[in-house]
C-alpha cells in the first residue's frame, strides 16, 4: 500500500541522483547499472573536526552524542546551502560531503555539454563554496572553532550500483573529478577553496584567487585558490526539489541500510539514533577506479557484500577519493548485534582477504571495537545513518597503517590489523599475530595492533564439575539408564534464554554418556550458518560416513575426494548396496560434490528433499542398530528449515533413541516442527529458569578458581545477576580483569582501591548479548521496552502508554508488552485495573536504556516526570524520590542546550526528596539528594537582586548541613565536619581558626546570651528571612560543635554551643531551641556552675515539651542526660533516656536510638550495672553491623570490650578493641580512640602481655595530651590507663629486680593522674577515680597517711554519685592498708565482697576472700 510519507523519509537517505532514477523507472533495481555524466563537484571537509571528535570522546557515550549533535547541526546548514544553490549530496564521508552539480545543456538535456554549459554549473560549485565560506567558517562548537576545506573540480563521473545480495544495493561514483578533489583536500589548509585543474581552466578568468600546482596521478597541472569571483554564474533558477510520488518505497528500499529500514517504515525516524558497541571494518581498495569494468565491480561488491553479510554484518558506506575505494561495514548495528561481533568480524575480514586474493585485488583492512554514536546525520532533507565514534577512528587510522606492513603484505597480501579491544575479545576464537605498536594520526602514543592469522579451529573448555540444575541432572541421568535399557525413544527439550546453562547442563550429560560408554552424537544450529540446508546434523553425518577428520580440511585434493566418495559409497552399500545409487543426495552436507546420476537428476524439489531426509534417516537408524543411541542438539533457534525437518523424522523413525534438544524462546509464532516435536508420545518441555542465589555464588567461585569471594563482591553478583549463571560469570570475569577482585593462591580480595561499585559498567559480552536478544524483537516493540526502561525497572501500563513517543503505537501498546511477557523479558508485576509488568531482569533494563541516546533518555524522563506530576496532583509527597530522579535526569543536558525550567524542577524535588530522606534517617539517600541539588543548583543563574541572592546562599547552606547531618547518622564524622565549614563558608560566616579567634568569638558570645538573659524580649525576635538564616546557622553550630566536642577541643566546643543558643534564641521556641538549652547545660557543668546547669536543663526539657516534636524529645533526653552522668544521677538518666529510646523504636529512628543505647549502656557500666550493660553493648553493635553505622560498631565493639574486660574476659575483648581501633583509623574521633587503647591497654595487661599493654597505654596518653575533657567517657580511657601504669609502677616497686624502669613508670602514672586530677574539675563523678590513683600513688612514694585520706575522700565520692565499682576497689585499698585495724578492715572487705558479688566480677570477688582469710 502507497505510503507517501514513507517514501519522502527513505527519499531523504538517498542523493537526487537516484531519486530522478526511480521517479523516471519505478521499478525496483534487480541487475548493476551504471550512468556516465558531467558534473561539477563540491567537496567539503570539517576542519578541526578530528580534534574536536578526540576531545569528545574522552568524555565516553556523553561526548560521542555530543559529537553527533555538533554535526547535524552543521551538515544540516551545509546540506541547506547546496541544495539553495542546486547542488545533489551524493555522500557523506564522516565529517565530510561530497556535492555534484549534474551538468545538463542549455536546453535542459543530459548528454555533452558544452563548455558554457560546463562554466556555469561550475561557477555556480564555486558561488556555493563561497557562501559555505562565509557561513560556517569559525563555527563555534564545544569551545572549539571549526573550520571547512572545500575543494571544486569538474568532469566525467561514473555512477554504479552494484551488489544486490539480499536485495541490498550499493551506490558507487568514481571519476577522475572526485580523485582531484581528494588531492585538493590533502593541500587545503583550513576555510581554503582550492579549485582543481579540471574546473580551474574553466572559471580562472572569473575568479580572484591564485594558482597553485597540483601532482596529478601522471602530471602536473594548475589549480587554483579561490578568493572570490568577478561575475556571477547565468543559472538564476535552481533546479527544483524532485516530487517523491508515492508508490516508489519498493524501489527506495534496497539503497537504505538494513539497520535503519524496519524502522523508518515503523515511523521511528526520531529514534534511529542509539549508542552500541560496535566492531567496525575499513575496508581499502586501492586500484578499483572509474576504469573498472562494472562486471569486474559488480563481482567485487557481491564478494564484499556476502562476506559482511555471512556474519550478520552491515555495510554502512563506500567512498571515494585519491586512495581508491573505502568500504565501511560494521558489525553490531540492528538488528544483528551478538556477543561475539568483535569475532565475528574478524572473521569477515579474513574472508574478504581469502576471496580478494584469489581475485587479485590489492586492499588493506582495519578493525576496532568499542561503543559509539549508530544514527542518522544531516537533515529531513538529506541524510544518511552512520557511525562516529573513537572505534570508528581507530579503524580507519589502523587500515592506513595495514598499507604499511611490507612483511605482512608480502606473506599474506592483503593486510588485517586490528585493536586491543577486538584482540581482546576475539582471541578466543581467532588466531592472532602481535605486531609493534603503531604510531597513528590523532594518538600521541603508539596504539597496540593485531594481525589475524586464521579461526582457531576448536575451543576446549574446561571440564568443570556441573554446579546446580540437580533435578535436570537427575532427569538427563534416568533418562541414559532408561536408553540403555533399551527404551524405543525420549525427547526431552530444554529452553531458556541465552547463558542460563542449557550448554553446561549438556556437557555433563555427554560426561555421563561417555562414562555410560552410550552411542552419542551431537550436531548444533549455528548463527551464521542458519540458512545452510542440514547445516546443523553436518558433523553427525560425517561421523556416521567415516569422513570426520577429512573434512576438517581447508583445501581437498583429488585423492581426498575420491577418498570422500568411497567411505560415502561404503557407508550406503552396508545398509543396502542398492543405495549407493543415491549417494548425490548427501552432496548436500559433503565439503565435496558428488555429481548427479541418472537416477538424482531427476529428483527436484520436495521429491528431492524427502528422499534426502529418507536417506537420511536410514543412516541414522543402521547407526542406533549398532548401540542404543544418544543424539545431542544444540541451539534449535538457529536451525535451517531442512534440519528441523530431519530432527521431526528422526525423532519418529529412528529407534532406540534418546533425543535431547536446547533452545532460546522462540518468536511467535512457533515453528510447527517444534510443536510437532514437544507434543510427540514421551517428549518434555523444560523451561530452565534462574539458579538459586547460593549455587550462583558456588558458580562463581568454580570459574574464578576461588575458595570464597568476599561478601560485597558476592552482593554485587547476586543483585545484578539475579540467578543468571551467564550473567553471574561475565560479571565475575570482567572484575577481575578491571582489577577490582584480585585473585591470589586461591583466595579472593577487593583491591582497596575501588571504592563505587556504583559506577561498575555492565561487560562487554554480557551487554551484547542481552542487545541481541532487544535486536531480535520488531521496531514498536523494542521501542516499548527502551520507553519501559526509563520509566524503571517496574512500571505501570498506563505510565508507558502516556509516555509513548508515537501516538499512532499506542492502540497496539498492549499487545506489544504480551509479546515481550512471551519472550520473558518482561513479567506481568500486578494484573488489571492496576496493570503493571517488571524487567524479568534488570540488566536488561539496563541495556535498553544505555542503548538510547542521552537526548532520547531526556526528553523520555521529562515525560514521566511530567505525567507523574499530573497524575498525582495533590498527592506528589510519597513520589518526591521518583520526581527527583526523573527531572534530575531530563536536566543532565549540556551547557549548550541547557534547560533552566527543567533544572529548577530537578532542584526542587531533590530539595524536597532530600528533606523527606533526613526525616527518614535514609541517610545515604538524603546525602545523594542535596549533593545532586548541589550541582544542579550552580548551573542556575545568578539571582539579580540581593534578598534573592541571600536566599539562595542559606538555601545552599541548608543542604550542606543536611548533608553533614546524613554523614552525622551514619557516623562518618570526618565528612560530616567537612560539609558543616562548606555551610558556614557558603552562609559568609567562616568558622574560626586559630585559639585568640575562638577566644574573642566567645567573649562575644557570653556577652550576647548574658544580654538574653536580662532582656528576654529578645528571644524570638527575628522575623522573615533574618529567622531562617538564624535557624539554619543554629542547626550548623549545633552540629559543628558535636563535631568538636568528638574531637575534644574545649574552646571551639565552648564558642559553637553559645553560638548555637543565641542564633536558636533569635527564633524563638523550637527544637533547635531546645538544643541550645540542653547543649548549655552540658557546658554549665564543664564550668561546675551546675546551679546554672539545671536552669538550662529545665528550660531545655520546657521548651521541648512545648513544641512537642518526638524527635526533639529524644535530643533533649540524651543531651541532658549527658549533663546528668557527670554527677551521677543513674535513675534519672535510665528513666528519661530509657522514655527517649522508646520513642526512637516509634519513630525508627536508628541513629538516635544508637545514641541512646550507648548513654544508657555507659552509664550502667559507670554505676556498676555490668550485666546490664553488656547487654545493651551487645544489641547496639549487631544492630550497628545491621545498619553498617561504622561508629556505633566502634562504640559497640569497645562498650562490650569494656564490659567483658570487668568481668574478667580479656580474650573476647581484645579482638574487638583491634577491630574498634582499625575503624577509628578510617573516622578519626579522639575520645573514642583514648577509650579503646586505654581498654586494650588494660585487657592486654590482664593476659600477661606488658609490653603491647605498654604501646597503646602510651598511645591513650598521647593522644590525651594537651587537651581538656570535654567527653564524660573520656573516663573510661583515662582510669584504664592509670590502671595500667600504677600496676606496673606498683609491681617495679615491689620486685626491685630491675625488669621495670620504675622512674618511667611512675613518670606515666602521674601523667595519668594529672589527666584524672583535669576531668575531675569538670566532671564531679572523677572525685572517686582521682581519689583511688592518688592514694596509690601516695602509698608508692610512702606517704601513707595521705594514702589513706585520699583513699576515704574517694570512698565518699563512690557512694555519694553511686559507683560502685570504684566503691569496691577503693574499700579493697583501704583494707590493705588496715592491718592495725581489723574491724574496719573486715567491714571494707565484707562490703567490697558484697559489692563484686553482686556486679558478677568473679576474679575480684575472689582476691577479696583470700585476703578475707
Amino acid at each position: 500500500m502507497p505510503n507517501p510519507a514513507l517514501a519522502n523519509v527513505l527519499a531523504s537517505y538517498v542523493p537526487r541522483l537516484i531519486q530522478h532514477r526511480v521517479i523516471a523507472d519505478p521499478s525496483p533495481i534487480e541487475t548493476p547499472a551504471s550512468d556516465d555524466f558531467h558534473a561539477a563537484v563540491l567537496f567539503a571537509d570539517i576542519s578541526g573536526f578530528t580534534l574536536l571528535t578526540e576531545r569528545l570522546a574522552e568524555k565516553g557515550p556523553t561526548g560521542v552524542e555530543s559529537l553527533a549533535r555538533i554535526l547535524n547541526e552543521y551538515f544540516g546548514q551545509l546540506i541547506d546551502i547546496i541544495h539553495e544553490y542546486g547542488g545533489d549530496v551524493v555522500k557523506f564521508a564522516g565529517d565530510a560531503v561530497i556535492a555534484v552539480w549534474n551538468i545538463a545543456s542549455d536546453d535542459g538535456t543530459a548528454g555533452s555539454p558544452t563548455r558554457a554549459d560546463q562554466w556555469q554549473w561550475t561557477m555556480r560549485a564555486a558561488e556555493c563554496a563561497l557562501r559555505v565560506r562565509e557561513k560556517l567558517t569559525n563555527y563555534k562548537a564545544e569551545d572549539a572553532s571549526l573550520y571547512l576545506k572545500l575543494a571544486i573540480s569538474m568532469g566525467n563521473i561514473t555512477s554504479s550500483h552494484v551488489g544486490g545480495v539480499f536485495n541490498r544495493w550499493e551506490f558507487l561514483l568514481t571519476g577522475n573529478p572526485l580523485v582531484e578533489v581528494g588531492i585538493a583536500n590533502n593541500l587545503a589548509q583550513a576555510s581554503e577553496i582550492l579549485v582543481a585543474p579540471s574546473a580551474w581552466k574553466l572559471i580562472r578568468n572569473d575568479s580572484i584567487g591564485e594558482p597553485i600546482e597540483f601532482e596529478l596521478k601522471e602530471t602536473i597541472a594548475q589549480g587554483g585558490r579561490l578568493e572570490g569571483l568577478n561575475k556571477p554564474s547565468s543559472i538564476f533558477n535552481t533546479p527544483e526539489k524532485p516530487a517523491i510520488p508515492s508508490g516508489v518505497e519498493n524501489s527506495l528500499r534496497p539503497y537504505i541500510p538494513g539497520a535503519i529500514i524496519n524502522r523508518l517504515t515503523a515511523g521511528q525516524t526520531a529514534w534511529i539514533a542509539e549508542l552500541r558497541r560496535v566492531t567496525v571494518l575499513f575496508i581499502n581498495l586501492p586500484n578499483l577506479d572509474q576504469s573498472t569494468k562494472l562486471e569486474v565491480a559488480q563481482e567485487i561488491a557481491r564478494l564484499l557484500q556476502r562476506s559482511v553479510y555471512r556474519y550478520e554484518g552491515s555495510i554502512n558506506k563506500i567512498n571515494v577519493d585519491d586512495k581508491g575505494i573505502t568500504l565501511v561495514a560494521a558489525l553490531g548495528l540492528p538488528p544483528f548485534s551478538h556477543e561475539d561481533d568483535p569475532a565475528r568480524g574478524v572473521q569477515a575480514a579474513l574472508m574478504i582477504r581469502r576471496e580478494l586474493n584469489a581475485l587479485g585485488v590489492r586492499s588493506f583492512i582495519g578493525v576496532a571495537t568499542g561503543r559509539i554514536f549508530c544514527g542518522s546525520v544531516g537533515n529531513e532533507e538529506r541524510r544518511e545513518y552512520t557511525t562516529i565514534g573513537n572505534a570508528v577512528n581507530m579503524s580507519a587510522r589502523l587500515m592506513g597503517a595495514a598499507g604499511l606492513q611490507d612483511e605482512i603484505i608480502g606473506e599474506h597480501k592483503i593486510p588485517i590489523l586490528c585493536d586491543r579491544a577486538t584482540y581482546d575479545s576475539a582471541k578466543d576464537a581467532i588466531e592472532f599475530q602481535t605486531i609493534k605498536p603503531q604510531s597513528i594520526k590523532g594518538r600521541a602514543e603508539p596504539v597496540e595492533a593485531f594481525h589475524p592469522l586464521d579461526v582457531k579451529r576448536s575451543i576446549i573448555r574446561s571440564k568443570a564439575e556441573l554446579i546446580g540444575r540437580q533435578d535436570e541432572k537427575i532427569l538427563l541421568g534416568n533418562a541414559l539408564q532408561e536408553l540403555s535399557r533399551g527404551a524405543p525413544y525420549q525427547t526431552i527439550v530444554f529452553q531458556g534464554e541465552a547463558g542460563i546453562g542449557k550448554s553446561r547442563l549438556f556437557e555433563d550429560l555427554i560426561r555421563q554418556a561417555e562414562t555410560l560408554r552410550v552411542h552419542m552424537f551431537r550436531g548444533e544450529g549455528d548463527a551464521i550458518e542458519k540458512n545452510s540446508p542440514y547445516h546443523a546434523w553436518r558433523p553427525i553425518f560425517h561421523r556416521i560416513l567415516g569422513v570426520e577428520e577429512i573434512t576438517l580440511q581447508q583445501e581437498f585434493s583429488d585423492d581426498d575426494r575420491s577418498l570422500i566418495h568411497a567411505k560415502v559409497a561404503e557407508a550406503l552399500t552396508r545398509i543396502d548396496p542398492d543405495l549407493a545409487r543415491y549417494a548425490p543426495l548427501l552432496d548436500v552436507l559433503l565439503p565435496v560434490p558428488i555429481s548427479d546420476n541418472e537416477l538424482t537428476s531427476a529428483m527436484a524439489g520436495e521429491i528431492r528433499a524427502s528422499n534426502t531426509r529418507e536417506l537420511l534417516t536410514r543412516l541414522l537408524n543402521q547407526a542406533a542398530s549398532d548401540a542404543p543411541l544418544l543424539i545431542v542438539m544444540e541451539d534449535l533457534h538457529w536451525f535451517d528449515s531442512a534440519s528441523w525437518a530431519l530432527l521431526v523424522d528422526a525423532q519418529q523413525k529412528v529407534r532406540p533413541l534418546l533425543l535431547t534438544l536446547n533452545t532460546r524462546p522462540l518468536s511467535e509464532p512457533l515453528p510447527e516442527t517444534f510443536r510437532q516435536i514437544v507434543a510427540a508420545p514421551g517428549a518434555r518441555l523444560i523451561r530452565l529458569e534462574a539458579m538459586p542465589l547460593d549455587d550462583v555464588e558456588a558458580l562463581v567461585c568454580q570459574r574464578l578458581g576461588v575458595r570464597s569471594i568476599p561478601p560485597a563482591i558476592g552482593s554485587l553478583i547476586r543483585e545484578k545477576s539475579e540467578g543468571h549463571p551467564f550473567f553471574a560469570e561475565e560479571l565475575a570475569y570482567a572484575l577481575r580483569e578491571t582489577g577490582l577482585l584480585v585473585i591470589r593462591e586461591h583466595e579472593a580480595t577487593i583491591n582497596e582501591s575501588f571504592t563505587d561499585f556504583a559506577e561498575l559498567t555492565l561487560p562487554d559480552t554480557l551487554q551484547a548479548a542481552i542487545t541481541n536478544r532487544i535486536d531480535s524483537l520488531d521496531p514498536s516493540q523494542q521501542l516499548a521496552l527502551k520507553v519501559a526502561s526509563v520509566i524503571g525497572r517496574i512500571f505501570a501500563f498506563r505510565a508507558l502508554q502516556a509516555v509513548y513517543p508515537i501516538d499512532s503505537d499506542k492502540p497496539a501498546l498492549r499487545e506489544y508488552m504480551e509479546s515481550l511477557t512471551r519472550l520473558s523479558l518482561t513479567l506481568v508485576e500486578s494484573e488489571t485495573p492496576d496493570l503493571a509488568y517488571i524487567f524479568k531482569h534488570a540488566v536488561t533494563r539496563e541495556v535498553a536504556y544505555n542503548l538510547m541516546l542521552f537526548s532520547q533518555r531526556r526528553q523520555l524522563h521529562q515525560s514521566v516526570a511530567e505525567w507523574i506530576e499530573t497524575s498525582n496532583e495533590g498527592n506528589l509527597d510519597s513520589y518526591y524520590p521518583l520526581l527527583a530522579y526523573h527531572w534530575s535526569q531530563a536536566a543532565e543536558t549540556p551547557e549548550t542546550s541547557r534547560n533552566d525550567r527543567i533544572i529548577e524542577k530537578a532542584v526542587e524535588f531533590l530539595d524536597k526528596a532530600g528533606v523527606q530522606a533526613v526525616e527518614n534517617n535514609a541517610n545515604r539517600e538524603a546525602i545523594q539528594f542535596f549533593k545532586d541539588a548541589l550541582t544542579l543548583d550552580s548551573r542556575l543563574p545568578k539571582p539579580a537582586g540581593v534578598e534573592e541572592a541571600r536566599d539562595r546562599k542559606v538555601k545552599r547552606a541548608r543542604w550542606y548541613g543536611q548533608i553533614g547531618l546524613a554523614y552525622y547518622g551514619l557516623g562518618l564524622l570526618p565528612d560530616c565536619e567537612k560539609n558543616i565549614r562548606e555551610a558556614f563558608r557558603t552562609l559568609g560566616k567562616p568558622l574560626p581558626k586559630s585559639p585568640w579567634q575562638f577566644a574573642l568569638g566567645l567573649i562575644v558570645s557570653v556577652i550576647r546570651q548574658a544580654f538574653h538573659w536580662f532582656v528576654p524580649s529578645r528571644i524570638g525576635s527575628a522575623r522573615g528571612r533574618e529567622r531562617d538564616a538564624s535557624l539554619e546557622l543554629a542547626r550548623l553550630y549545633e552540629l559543628i560543635g558535636r563535631m568538636y566536642f568528638y574531637a575534644n577541643e574545649t574552646l571551639p566546643i565552648m564558642y559553637s554551643i553559645l553560638q548555637f543558643l543565641n542564633s536558636a534564641e533569635k527564633v524563638g521556641a523550637s527544637p533547635e531551641l531546645a538544643n541550645a538549652y540542653s547543649g548549655m547545660a552540658v557546658l554549665s557543668g564543664f564550668a561546675r556552675l551546675h546551679p546554672l546547669a539545671e536552669r538550662y536543663v529545665e528550660r531545655a526539657l520546657t521548651v521541648a515539651k512545648e513544641v512537642n516534636q518526638p524527635s526533639n524529645l529524644i535530643t533533649v533526653g540524651v543531651v541532658t542526660s549527658v549533663y546528668r552522668v557527670s554527677v551521677g544521677q543513674w535513675a534519672e538518666i535510665r528513666k528519661q533516656v530509657t522514655e527517649s529510646k522508646v520513642l526512637c523504636e516509634e519513630l525508627g529512628d536508628s541513629r538516635q536510638w544508637g545514641d541512646c543505647t550507648v548513654l544508657l549502656a555507659e552509664s550502667a557500666y559507670l554505676s556498676g550495672d555490668l550485666d546490664f550493660g553488656l547487654n545493651l553493648q551487645k544489641t547496639l553493635l549487631d544492630d550497628a553491623r545491621k545498619r553498617n553505622s561504622p561508629l556505633h560498631i566502634e562504640w559497640g565493639l569497645a562498650g562490650v570490650a569494656a564490659n567483658s574486660v570487668r568481668l574478667g574476659n580479656e580474650a573476647e575483648a581484645i579482638p574487638m578493641l583491634e577491630e574498634a581501633l582499625q575503624i577509628l583509623e578510617k573516622i578519626p574521633n579522639r575520645a573514642s580512640s583514648i577509650n579503646t587503647n586505654g581498654e586494650l591497654a588494660l585487657a592486654l595487661l590482664k593476659t600477661g602481655d606488658t609490653r603491647k599493654a605498654k604501646l597503646h597505654a602510651a598511645e591513650a596518653l598521647r593522644l590525651a595530651r594537651g587537651s581538656s575533657p570535654t567527653n564524660y567517657a573520656m573516663l573510661i580511657g583515662f582510669s584504664t590507663a592509670a590502671e595500667v601504669y600504677f600496676t606496673l609502677w606498683d609491681e617495679a616497686v615491689r620486685a626491685r629486680d630491675g625488669r621495670f624502669d620504675a622512674a618511667d613508670l611512675r613518670a606515666s602514672a602521674e601523667e595519668a593522674l594529672t589527666l584524672l586530677h583535669s576531668y575531675k574539675n569538670v566532671f564531679p563523678i572523677g572525685q572517686a577515680y582521682f581519689g583511688y590513683f592518688k592514694g596509690w600513688h601516695e602509698s608508692l612514694i610512702a606517704k601513707p597517711t595521705a594514702a589513706m585520706r585520699s583513699w576515704s575522700k574517694a570512698l565518699e565520692a563512690a557512694e555519694k554519685f553511686g559507683l560502685r565499682y570504684e566503691e569496691g576497689i577503693v574499700r579493697v585499698k583501704l583494707a590493705q592498708h588496715l592491718e592495725s585495724n581489723p574491724t574496719a578492715r573486715a567491714e571494707h572487705l565484707a562490703r567490697a565482697s558484697r559489692l563484686f558479688e553482686a556486679m558478677g566480677m568473679a576474679r575480684e570477688l575472689e582476691d577479696v576472700r583470700k585476703l578475707m582469710g
